[in-house]
């Protein structure tokens, strides 16, 4: 899922990786984010249609995810954050937490952060 060589330090100072979901015959990239407070899985397109798919495929995965409009009629948008994604199902948890592995091997994030974004991903549930 998670694509090799994806992990890099975007122009803002976060972490960003690609991670590629698939299910019925149909694959969606998201990006994951690894920002200051949260690891954050995002989605975004113009085509509104993309942006359902996107959701439903999060959905698939033990994800709560909607699209939502970005409010310029110009695009739409999924996004789930740590809590959300702790409570998915074990191969979406596991994809991520390689992305964070592989960031902090990489020196990209504070061992401390990528260590508690692990623990929380491999307990699982909401709240976790």
């Amino acid at each position: 899922m998670p694509l090799d060589g994806s992990v890099k330090l975007t122009d803002g100072g976060n972490v960003a990786a690609d991670l590629i979901i698939s299910g019925g015959g149909v694959a969606v990239r998201y990006n994951v984010y690894l920002s200051e407070n949260a690891v954050k899985l995002q989605f975004r397109s113009t085509d509104r249609g993309r942006g359902e798919l996107a959701a439903r495929l999060l959905k698939l995965t033990g994800v709560n995810a909607e699209v939502k409009s970005k409010g310029d009629g110009n695009g739409w948008y999924v996004r789930a954050s740590t809590v959300v994604l702790a409570a998915a199902r074990e191969e979406l948890r596991k994809a991520i937490a390689v992305i964070i592995k592989t960031a902090l091997a990489r020196g990209l994030v504070d061992a401390g952060k990528a260590e508690r974004w692990v623990e929380k991903l491999e307990r699982g549930g909401v709240g976790g």
